[in-house]
């Protein structure tokens, strides 16, 4: 008797809790409608518990729940490539051909459990239900395909492979394209270079200038061994004024060439592009020292040699003659400005490589002054700083012409009568 009292006090409690709240269909139905996406089914619910947190008139159910939700189809999440693409760097992609790649998320039927709570308040003789969940193991699954927005492809799928393998051999065929034409530029710009490669690797090349400004005149060049295309590289020019130190670079067929840093004490620049063949140096300079167009000749340190042969020789007579004369009496006539001035000179030794000089007072045997020249390229030049004469050369009636500065950077054209 007192089991049957129990069984049927139990039976009256269920059927009460049943009933409190909305009922599972409701609640699947609203699951159905509002919160699972619709490629999951969802199975019967099954409430665990329910509590009415309201009154009785106006009732707030708290219903924890649980229930198996199914795919009715494939899901996809976005995921990369099947394999590394060797158009990008032998990297997985996102993308390819404009589709995004897609992975599979969850097969056709795979099942997963979900358990949550349902707040249920009653309006009139309808339910407001607010779910939350303790997870939603659905949203890593992923989705239908017909729910993408953009193309898509399927990682692994015949189509995939086929875009990926499409994709490498086009870049491949880009990157043999490329190759080509950069050899080929590579080559053209090689074949401009040879000719300035083989003029300054000879070592020496002459360079003659004219323009309206300075007139015409010549430079050597000196140049190291072994240059390089396009690489700087430190060489020597001379002028009547002395050696500057600069810097080269053969470039793209031109031959470049700039002061060292301090030594053009002008704008900075000195020589532009000049082309070039085998044998000569071509084009217009900027250079203050020669400005305007230039000529140059590569040649040996013995073609050099032999080049400066008869003029040093020459001037190497010049000093001779004089050298036999106890006081040598000259004319210098200033060609800038006009005039002219009786100097004395005593020309102590001379050999190409030292000429020991004393300047003395006109009328007197005073030292005025004394300087150390010596003989290159054609030119007389001074070993002493102080000396006022600069790049003295032969003149046609074998006397010497060249400047002198009378104050700091005011050069006065001179010549000098034969001995």
């Amino acid at each position: 008797m007192r089991v049957l009292s129990v069984l049927i006090l139990s039976l009256i409690l269920v059927g009460c809790f049943s009933s409190l709240g909305p009922s599972e269909d409701e609640i699947k139905a609203k699951l159905s409608k509002n919160e699972i996406p619709t490629f999951w089914r969802i199975s019967d619910i099954d409430i665990v518990e329910s509590e009415n947190f309201g009154t009785d008139e106006i009732p707030r159910i708290r219903t924890r729940f649980q229930t198996t939700i199914e795919a009715l189809e494939n899901l996809y999440i976005p995921g990369q490539s099947s394999r590394p693409l060797e158009a990008a760097n032998n990297q997985p992609v996102i993308r390819i051909n404009g589709h995004r790649i897609i992975s599979l998320g969850a097969e056709k039927g795979t099942e997963l459990n979900v358990t949550g709570i349902v707040t249920s308040t009653q309006r009139g003789e309808a339910w407001s239900l607010s779910f939350s969940f303790d997870d939603e193991p659905w949203e890593e699954k992923g989705i239908a395909l017909y729910e993408f927005e953009q193309d898509v492809v399927v990682a692994g799928s015949d189509k995939e492979i086929a875009m990926l393998d499409q994709t490498d051999e086009t870049w491949r065929e880009q990157q043999a394209q490329q190759k080509a034409a950069q050899e080929a530029a590579e080559r053209e710009i090689a074949e401009r270079n040879a000719p300035l490669l083989e003029l300054v690797n000879k070592g020496y090349a002459i360079m003659n200038y004219l323009s309206e400004r300075n007139g015409s005149g010549y430079a050597v060049l000196q140049f190291p061994e072994d240059v390089k295309a396009e690489r700087r590289f430190e060489f020597t020019l001379t002028t009547k004024g002395g050696d500057m130190g600069m810097i080269g670079m053969v470039d793209n067929g031109r031959f470049i060439m700039t002061p060292q840093q301090g030594e053009s004490g002008q704008s900075g620049r000195c020589g532009a592009a000049l082309t070039a063949t085998a044998d000569e140096i071509q084009g217009e300079s900027d250079c203050y020292v020669f400005f305007g167009d230039v000529k140059a000749i590569g040649m040996t340190q013995s073609r050099l040699h032999e080049h400066f042969l008869d003029a040093n020789q020459a001037l190497l007579n010049f000093f001779e003659r004089a050298q036999n004369v106890k006081y040598y009496n000259y004319q210098t006539r200033n060609e800038t400005f006009g005039g002219g001035t009786q100097e004395r000179m005593l020309v102590n030794s001379a050999s190409s490589d030292n000429i020991d000089l004393t300047f003395l007072a006109r009328a007197r045997d005073d030292v005025r002054s004394s300087a150390t020249w010596y003989i290159q390229y054609g030119t007389v030049r001074s070993k002493t700083v102080d000396d006022k004469y600069f790049g003295l050369t032969l003149s046609d009636n074998g006397g010497l012409k060249g400047r002198r500065y009378t104050r700091l950077n005011r050069p006065i054209a001179i010549s000098i009568s034969a001995p």
